[in-house]
Formats: structure tokens, C-alpha cells, sequence
């Protein structure tokens, strides 16, 4: 089975200036992009501290999507994309957004429906893409909270 190249669209990093993931497992992640690579999260709390290296993953992985095989032009209601497990918006500065979706998995391979605002077709793509939108939580944007001072995980025996 060859892998080609489903949904892709040239542009920098810098030039995406909002990007929404939502899926099932976690509230909508609204991300901004304040200028060049400085990105920012709606909600942010002040004890928060957005995971840049996350933000990057997402955008690098949903610019460009490989789809396993073609499905067609054809909506079925079996693709699931009329309540979609995962919903990425990108938009770019000049004013251009791209809408991902994904849809239902499928039983034969494991793989995912997923559609692409910039094209008429419906493809299947690898579970682990599917699978990686879908389980994206607003958590998975955040820093890792800092360990607390004088928190070993061990006691004293004395």
C-alpha cells in the first residue's frame, strides 16, 4: 500500500496565526500565535506555562498529512465527519483557514476517515495520526508543573 501526500499548504510557522484543536477526550485548545515562533493559549492560567515543543508537534504534523488510501468524493455517514472525533483550524495571516477533520476509525486496518477543507476527497490516514488528534488534550500544551522542593518519593527509616 503506498503513502502519498493527502493535505499539505506551504507556509512558515511564523505565517499561522491561530490554530483550534478540539476533539472528544478535551475541551477546544485555542492557540495564537503572537509573532515568529511565540504562541499563546486561551485560558492560560498564571501558574501555566504553554509547551512550545507541543505546539510545534501539532502545527508540523497537521501541515502536511499522509493518507494511507483514497476513499473518494462521496460523504458516507459511515465516515463519522458529521460529529468528528477531532477538529484542528488553522489560519493563516493572510487570511486563508484550513479545517481538518477525523472521522470514524475504521474495523479492517485500524485507520481513520479524514477529510481536509482544501480538498473534495475523503482518505483514510494511519492510526497513529488519527489516534494523535484525537487524544489531544489541552493538557498535552501545558509545561509539566515543577516538582516540589523537599519531594523525594522516599522515607526515612530512622
Amino acid at each position: 500500500m503506498g503513502f502519498g501526500f493527502f493535505h499539505h499548504f506551504d507556509h512558515t510557522p511564523e505565517s499561522c496565526v491561530r490554530a483550534d484543536a478540539e476533539s472528544f477526550h478535551a475541551q477546544a485548545s485555542q492557540l495564537r500565535n503572537r509573532g515568529g515562533d511565540t504562541w499563546t493559549m486561551a485560558g492560560l492560567g498564571e501558574d501555566e506555562t504553554l509547551n512550545a515543543a507541543s505546539v510545534s508537534s501539532l502545527h508540523n504534523q497537521v501541515i502536511s498529512v499522509r493518507m494511507t488510501a483514497p476513499i473518494g468524493k462521496e460523504a458516507e455517514a459511515s465516515f463519522g465527519l458529521d460529529d468528528p472525533q477531532a477538529v484542528v483550524t488553522l489560519e493563516t495571516g493572510d487570511g486563508e483557514t484550513h479545517t481538518l477533520q477525523v472521522g470514524a476509525q475504521q474495523a479492517d486496518d485500524n485507520s481513520y476517515v479524514f477529510s481536509s477543507s482544501d480538498s473534495p476527497y475523503y482518505v483514510r490516514v494511519a492510526e497513529f495520526t488519527g489516534s494523535n488528534l484525537i487524544d489531544k488534550t489541552r493538557a498535552d500544551f501545558l509545561e509539566a508543573p515543577p516538582a516540589e522542593d523537599g519531594a523525594t518519593g522516599t522515607e526515612s527509616t530512622q
